[in-house]
């Protein structure tokens, strides 16, 4: 009896050690996993979107965006006339243009840098393709105001043709089209089946009333709105931040420039509200109580406790002495320059240097095209340097 007390005291002995090891082995599987989700996993995504926008974040760089730079583009403002302007540009734009006619360099310089965009879109991982081929949406918006304004200003057909560029949806038979067209009323059936159409045909009875072509610009720029937020979603959730962090301060810049735009053109509060868009961080009651100012310096007041009381009340002082609305646009363009800047710093391995390039090849064009008005109109470099959108200071 004795002998078989022990032998089972000694088999329960075996099965305790059993259980023991095994829970060992649980819990050092438990500890694993944790470190897996904590530390390794997050780690391998920062590993692996390094290695997927490795080739294309190389690239953007190598081509650069040397002309938001203040060092850079002090020297173009500085040309003694348009050629000069060309040849100091010509390592980064090699423009299909003869002379110096502005709408043909114009022209060259859009076509390039929509060429440009198109290219850097081939080589980018699918992740972010919805992001940027819905900022490219802004670039047809774009010729779509070249024409609308054109046909405001009473321009012939054939000098809207010349301004004109045909890039995505705008075809060289649309753009025909749109130059033929009798009126405005006519530019917006034309364009009644394309992503701009609804939105253009809501704000044509106001450009009719106000003689502005301002509803008709900002119902377009509404339309580049929703085709970015509706690509956030579409975008994984570990790059989603800074592209939803860019809508969020697009939203933002562009309504604040409606706001100004709006108010000194004379808009009523109900017509300003309606081509604010959604979203941003500055609160819809704000926005609201901003329409409804007497002037501009009453809108920067009510807009003064948000994050971007500093930039106001600079563009309010360059506004009182200038007198020109410009002083906010600027500014506030460059706030949206200076984002996409911070987030090349910041996501240096990842969507950071590609969303910088893109906006920022945009300003470049722009800064080259100041550059070149300020030449032919003999500007002094002071005022040159007020309509150039540079990271910094210039």
């Amino acid at each position: 009896m004795l002998g078989d007390l022990l032998n089972s005291l000694n088999q329960f002995d075996k099965l305790l050690g059993a259980v023991s090891i095994e829970w060992l082995y649980a819990i050092a599987l438990g500890v694993f996993a944790v470190i897996v989700v904590k530390v390794i996993a997050p780690k391998a995504k920062i590993i692996v979107n390094a290695m997927r926008f490795a080739y294309p974040n190389a690239r953007v760089r190598a081509i650069g965006v040397p002309y938001v730079l203040a060092d850079n583009v002090h020297p173009l403002l500085e040309s003694k006339n348009v050629s000069e302007v060309i040849s100091r540009i010509a390592d980064s734009y090699k423009l299909d243009a003869t002379g110096e006619d502005p709408d043909e360099i114009e022209k060259a310089l859009n076509l390039a840098l929509f060429k440009t965009y198109k290219s850097t879109i081939t080589r980018v991982p699918k992740c972010i393709k919805p992001f940027l081929e819905a900022y490219m949406m802004k670039f047809e918006a774009e010729q779509l105001k070249v024409a609308i304004k054109g046909k405001n200003a009473g321009l012939s057909p054939d000098g809207i043709k010349k301004k004109m560029i045909s890039v995505g949806n705008i075809t060289p038979d649309l753009i025909g089209e749109l130059a033929e067209a009798d009126d405005m009323g006519r530019i917006v059936q034309i364009l009644s089946d394309m992503p701009y159409g609804k939105e253009l045909s809501n704000a044509l009875l106001d450009y009719e009333r106000t003689k502005s072509v301002l509803p008709l610009e900002l119902a377009l720029d509404g339309c580049v709105f929703q085709g970015l937020s509706e690509s956030a979603p579409k975008i994984p959730a570990s790059i989603v931040a800074p592209v939803s962090k860019f809508v969020d301060t697009y939203v933002d810049v562009t309504n604040i420039k409606a706001l100004m735009r709006a108010k000194k053109e004379g808009f009523e509060p109900e017509t300003i509200r309606k081509y604010l868009l959604p979203g941003g961080t500055l609160p819809a009651w704000m926005l609201t109580q901003a329409t409804e100012s007497r002037d501009i310096a009453e809108i920067v007041a009510t807009l003064e406790n948000t994050g971007y009381v500093e930039l106001l009340k600079k563009a309010m002082s360059e506004y009182e002495k200038s007198g020109s609305i410009y002083a906010f646009e600027a500014i506030f363009d460059r706030r949206l320059l200076h984002t996409v800047f911070e987030f090349a710093r910041k996501k240096v391995f990842d969507v950071g240097p590609i969303m910088r390039f893109i906006v920022a090849k945009d300003y470049e064009v722009r800064n080259i095209r100041a550059a070149l008005h300020g030449i032919r109109e003999h500007l002094s470099l002071e005022k040159m340097k007020d309509i150039v959108i540079c990271e910094e200071g210039i």
